[in-house]
């Protein structure tokens, strides 16, 4: 298996500034997943110092690689249907 890259959209200090400030906990995960391998953390070590799982450090890092720094805030990944339809969340 190839080791995953991180494509350049941010420097290392970017990503850790990103990463400081983070209030929701989901968002501060990956962008400390990201700050870490920006430093040369491989995945079996991110897996180790953050709990996630290997393919969801996967998935995120090759979705920061297509989409960039917006992704990481994206609440939904899966793309499925709200749980709520519109009426639902207006109440």
């Amino acid at each position: 298996m190839r080791p995953a890259s991180l494509f350049p959209h941010q420097t290392s200090n970017e990503l850790e500034l990103s990463y400081r400030p983070s209030e929701r906990a989901v968002e501060r995960s990956r962008w400390q997943i990201l700050w870490l391998k920006s430093k040369g953390l491989t995945i079996p070590e991110l897996n180790e110092v953050t709990s996630f799982s290997r393919s969801t450090i996967s998935t995120l890092i090759r979705a920061y690689n297509a989409g960039g720094p917006a992704v990481v805030d994206q609440r939904r990944w899966n793309k499925s249907a709200p749980a709520l339809n519109a009426e639902q969340q207006e109440q």
